[in-house]
């Protein structure tokens, strides 16, 4: 039997036979890639300890619009953090009024609960977690070239620029 084995493989040959097996396994990846819906997205937290990032992978519904796509994730970061350890970047109570993206844009209008301070949190305040945040979205959606935020209908975009 092992002979047989060792004769089906030597006559396909090692390089090909890899290189069919790479070619297999790239077809699965792209057919999962477009036909699961969700697509993995990344989003910097602190540390409550000691301010240090903490990476935190999603997977994010796709929606078939750049602007839904922006809007899932954005509502995954008002979510907050997975993990005990790491604090979130708004007010859990925080809400999203509404985001629309124009010409590279995106315009973020989040409830006043927003601007409420964060509780036992070393790294920054709520300019240095906006920054972050818009961090998150320049690099998820390399579309994206400005975010502009407002909070309780007042533009903080350009406070402490």
């Amino acid at each position: 039997m092992r002979a047989k084995i060792g004769a089906i493989v030597c006559r396909i040959g090692t390089p090909y036979f890899c290189l069919i097996c790479v070619v297999i396994l790239s077809i699965i990846a792209l057919s999962d890639y477009f036909f699961s819906g969700v697509i993995r997205r990344t989003i910097v937290f602190y540390s409550l300890d000691n301010g240090l990032e903490s990476v935190e992978e999603r997977f994010v519904a796709r929606t078939g619009s750049a602007e839904g796509d922006i809007r899932a994730f954005t509502e995954e970061i008002i979510l907050g953090p997975a993990e005990w350890e790491t604090a979130p970047l708004v007010d859990r109570t925080t809400s999203l009024n509404s985001l629309f993206l124009r010409s590279g844009t995106v315009f973020i209008s989040l409830s006043g609960e927003a601007a409420l301070p964060q509780q036992d949190f070393t790294k920054g305040g709520l300019l240095e977690n906006l920054r972050s945040m818009e961090r998150d979205i320049k690099r998820n959606f390399m579309s994206v070239r400005n975010v502009r935020f407002f909070i309780g209908g007042q533009d903080v975009s350009r406070q402490g620029s």
